[in-house]
Order: structure tokens, then C-alpha cells, then sequence
């Protein structure tokens, strides 16, 4: 009975250490602090501040990455631009822009304050230099075009003033330029004596075109002589010169290479022809088809469609249309006639028997008709001139070429494709010596 009582005590024993150690167990848990989330990573420290990684990567979708989309887009479009041209940009022209700003600062500084690497700085550099080269390579070829297409269309207004044609012979043996003299004067063609003797312009016969008699060499020489009349040898350095006088002119035209340099440097200083990068960038991606997919940052798709849209400005303010612009098939513009016209101050009218519009200001008339390309311009006597296109109507709106419309009013329209715009300017209207506006043209 002893030693049965013994084992129970021990058994009890045991289990109660048991039971204790649990609760000792469980009493120190209790005691122990809750675990505490890890603090956030910083991705910088301003002063005692801190922005940190999650800072960062939650303003990316919230305005960082459209930029960053945008810019992107704008390379793609350079590059695509560039292969089409085949135009690319050296390392001096990269290391020559990037010193082009601020000279005295070192490449790491600059890199900094556009919070770039060095190595990114002098990608950027690279896509800029090349953005540059194109811009300037496109503007160079527009004001070229619209010089030329100027000067077509107004040629009248080219005087080159008082020009003569001159023909020369060269030659530095005075014996020999006596000798095509006589030839010469005895009845041979001057250009055949002159493509024999001549070791100058053999291959036009001596025929130096037109200029104005003070740029001729000899100005002097031939200010006396008349057209048809060839000089005796006239001497210069160690050449002799014939000269034929072929014909002279009291005012001619002007050529497209005589009026070219005026041409380009007025054009060059006009502000339309001065746009900025923004501006080029926007005229190839209105080029291109464009689409964002990425749903966060599918707010840029409405700029991408309104770059599209073909404005319209009516002394420098632009019209509110009730409906886009037409573009034909073959290229032409037809716009809704009404809002732009009573933008100029016109007077409309509308004929419903013929389906015709009259518009009317103090300086003109126009009548024009659906699906006709006539228009019947004049206040008093009227005349017809041929339009580009027929004026059409849409859904009860009518669109019409504009340009012969707004010219016969006394206006004045232009087609700025880089800004894709349709500039239209109102007609003035003179002052009579009273101080009052004529009411006729």
C-alpha cells in the first residue's frame, strides 16, 4: 500500500509540473509584445523627411506616367520620322548640343538638374539633337514651298527693273579678239565664234543670260551700247572681252531664283513659320495612328483625336463649327459656310428655288449653289469663277471651298498644315477723305 501511494504522488507530481510548465508557457506569450509591421522603405531622405518607395509608386499612376508615356511617344515618332528620311546625328552634333545651353557646366551638373544619369542625359541629347535636325530640315522645306507657291501666284508683283542680256567672248590673246571681231562683224554667228575662241562658256555659245547691267563686270563698258551691237575687244586683268548686247529690257519679271532670297527671308520672319517643338511634335502625331491601350493612361487618346481636328480662326479667333470639316478625297477642305461667313459681319441669304447662297459685305458678292462649281462673284457686273469643289449639303448644312468665297468678300485664307488650321483674315475696309468707309470696292 506504501509504494502504491508512492508511485500516485509521483504521477500527481509530474502532472502538475506538466500542467504548471503550460501555464508558464502560456503566462510568457501573454507577456511578449505584439509583432509590429516593417516600416516602409525609404527611397530618399530630405532633410528629416523621408519619401519613400510606395510614395513613388503610387504617383506613377496617378499623373507621373502620362508624361512619361507621352515622352516616350514623342521619340517613337522622332525615330519613325528620322528612318523615314534617313536622316540621323553625329556624336559632335550630340556632345555640341548638349554643351549648347551652359557651356561652363559639367556634364554630371546638367545630368542633375533634369534628375537624369549622365548616361540618360546624353540619351535625351541625343533625341533632341536629332528633333532639332529634322524641325529645322522641315522648316527649311516649307518656307521654301510656300515661297515658291507664292511666287506663282503672284508674279506680277516680281520686278527684276532694267535688265540686259549679255554674250561674251574670252580670250587672253589680243591678236585672237581681233580676229572674232572681224568674224563677227562680217556676219558669223556670235555664239559659233565664241563656242571656236572663247575659253570661257564655250558651251553656251558665250551666253550669260539676263542681269542687271551694274552686275555685269564691264557695267561701264556697256552702259552706251544697244541691243544687238557688239563692242570692240575690251580689256580687263590679262583677258580680252567681246561683248554682244543680245537685248535689253526698261523692267522685266523677275524670276523665281531672282525673287527666291527676298521671298525666303520675308517668309522666315513670319510668326506662322516660327513653331516651336511642341508643335512639330504634335504634326507627326497627327501623322501617325495613335492609341493608348494601358486602361490607366487611355485619358491621352482624346488629345491624340483632337490633334486631328482641323480648326478654324476668323481674325485670329477661332469659330465654333456645328460639324467637323470635310476633307475630299482629293485633298480639298469644305467648310460649313454659315458660322464662318457671319464671322466676317457678311449678310446671308438663302435662295431655296435654286439651292443657292448669297453672301454680301461692303466690298463684294458671291453667289454660290449646290453642286456647282460656278460661282457668280461681283457686286455690279458678275463674273464666274471656277471653285475647287461644289458646294454640297450635309444633313441641312452647307459646305463650301472656301477660298474663292472668302477672296471675292475681300478676305484673305490661309492653310497652316503645321498648326492644322484654316487661318482666315476679314476684309478691311478703306477709309474715304472724310473719315467715313466707302461703300464700294
Amino acid at each position: 500500500m506504501k509504494s502504491s501511494g508512492k508511485r500516485l504522488s509521483l504521477v500527481a507530481v509530474v502532472v502538475l509540473g506538466l500542467l504548471l510548465g503550460d501555464f508558464a508557457q502560456i503566462a510568457v506569450a501573454q507577456d511578449e509584445p505584439p509583432t509590429q509591421p516593417e516600416p516602409p522603405a525609404p527611397a530618399v531622405r530630405v532633410n528629416s523627411a523621408e519619401i519613400t518607395v510606395a510614395q513613388v509608386e503610387e504617383a506613377l499612376p496617378k499623373g507621373f506616367a502620362g508624361p512619361a508615356l507621352k515622352q516616350l511617344i514623342d521619340r517613337e515618332l522622332v525615330r519613325q520620322e528620322a528612318a523615314r528620311l534617313n536622316v540621323a546625328v553625329t556624336e559632335q552634333q550630340i556632345a555640341a548640343y548638349i554643351t549648347a545651353g551652359e557651356t561652363q557646366m559639367p556634364t554630371l551638373r546638367r545630368a542633375g538638374r533634369e534628375g537624369l544619369s549622365v548616361q540618360a542625359l546624353k540619351a535625351q541629347s541625343a533625341y533632341r539633337a536629332l528633333l532639332h535636325k529634322l524641325m529645322s530640315q522641315f522648316r527649311t522645306r516649307l518656307i521654301e514651298r510656300e515661297a515658291k507657291a507664292y511666287y506663282e501666284a503672284n508674279k506680277s508683283k516680281f520686278s527684276a527693273g532694267p535688265q540686259v542680256h549679255i554674250h561674251e567672248l574670252v580670250t587672253t590673246d589680243i591678236k585672237q579678239a581681233y580676229v572674232a571681231t572681224e568674224r563677227i562683224k562680217s556676219g558669223e554667228a556670235f555664239a559659233k565664234v565664241a563656242a571656236e575662241l572663247s575659253m570661257e562658256n564655250k558651251e553656251s555659245g558665250g551666253d550669260l543670260g539676263w542681269m542687271a547691267p551694274e552686275d555685269y563686270h564691264l557695267a561701264d563698258e556697256i552702259a552706251t551700247m544697244g541691243a544687238g551691237e557688239v563692242s570692240t575687244p575690251l580689256a580687263e586683268g590679262d583677258k580680252y572681252y567681246i561683248v554682244y548686247v543680245n537685248e535689253r529690257a526698261d523692267d522685266k519679271p523677275a524670276t523665281f531664283e531672282q525673287a527666291k532670297d527676298e521671298l525666303l527671308a520675308l517668309l522666315a520672319s513670319t510668326t506662322r513659320m516660327n513653331f516651336s517643338e511642341d508643335e512639330y511634335l504634335e504634326l507627326l502625331a497627327r501623322r501617325a495612328s495613335i492609341k493608348v491601350t494601358h486602361q490607366p493612361l487611355q485619358y491621352l487618346n482624346a488629345y491624340y483625336n483632337d490633334l486631328k481636328r482641323i480648326r478654324v480662326c476668323v481674325g485670329g479667333k477661332e469659330v465654333k463649327l456645328p460639324t467637323a470639316l470635310v476633307r475630299l478625297k482629293s485633298g480639298h477642305l469644305l467648310i460649313p459656310l454659315k458660322p464662318v461667313l457671319q464671322q466676317m459681319e457678311t449678310t446671308l441669304s438663302w435662295i431655296h428655288q435654286t439651292q443657292s447662297l448669297v453672301a454680301r459685305n461692303r466690298l463684294g458678292k458671291v453667289t454660290v449653289s449646290v453642286a456647282s462649281k460656278l460661282a457668280q462673284v461681283g457686286l455690279v457686273e458678275t463674273s464666274e469663277i471656277e471653285m475647287s469643289e461644289a458646294p454640297q449639303l450635309r444633313e441641312g448644312v452647307l459646305f463650301g471651298s472656301p477660298r474663292v468665297i472668302i477672296e471675292a468678300l475681300g478676305g484673305s485664307i490661309y492653310w497652316d498644315g503645321v498648326r492644322n488650321l484654316l487661318e482666315i483674315t476679314p476684309p478691311t475696309y478703306p477709309e474715304d477723305t472724310t473719315g467715313g468707309l466707302q461703300l464700294e470696292p
